[in-house]
């Protein structure tokens, strides 16, 4: 766009408090909450924390990413795929992953992450939501051989900044479908 001087101005400056996110949010409250790349880069790093941890069965060091009074919502798949069972408190959600020994390897692969301003809590910097996009790979013994169950998911997360660090105070697993395929080979057979 060319100014009264005849100079060229910045459409993007001009705009940047009119762009939405994905998730619907105004860019402008998104930056102002999120003001360091450094929190951008914590909060990235609690999520694909969480998945490199529940695949290697790291109970101990999962509890470290939860807040002590933390929530996590979640399916109960195959018979319930809506996040209605609800553990409560650091303890009983680490207590509750021990239930993936039940399968034989996870891989989680984190497609999309998106952050901004907990709305449950405006204006507070130490309160961020989150939508994370993910695909969880699930290898399961069957009479057939194995079968991996691929859960397509999004994960509803309320991020809290405790002690300088960024904890999971709330995650629903909102479980959106899942695929199953036979697996040729896995390694260690």
């Amino acid at each position: 766009m060319i100014g009264r001087r005849g100079r060229r101005r910045d459409r993007a400056a001009e705009t940047a408090s009119d762009q939405v996110d994905p998730v619907g949010e105004a860019i402008e409250p998104v930056l102002g909450a999120v003001t360091a790349l450094g929190d951008r880069l914590a909060l990235s790093q609690l999520v694909d924390r969480y998945g490199a941890l529940v695949d290697e069965r790291d109970y101990a060091g999962l509890a470290e990413l939860f807040a002590e009074d933390a929530v996590l919502h979640q399916p109960q798949p195959p018979k319930l795929l809506r996040p209605e069972d609800v553990v409560r408190g650091r303890e009983a959600i680490t207590e509750n992953f021990r239930r993936l020994d039940q399968v034989r390897a996870t891989q989680h692969a984190i497609v999309g992450q998106v952050f901004a301003p907990d709305p449950a809590h405006p204006g507070d910097p130490d309160r961020i939501a989150g939508r994370i996009a993910a695909i969880a790979h699930h290898l399961i013994d069957t009479a057939d051989g194995v079968v991996d169950d691929v859960w397509h998911l999004t994960y509803r997360d309320r991020y809290l900044r405790t002690d300088g660090r960024w904890v999971f105070a709330e995650r629903i697993v909102d479980l959106g479908w899942i695929t199953r395929h036979p697996v040729a080979v896995v390694a260690g057979d």
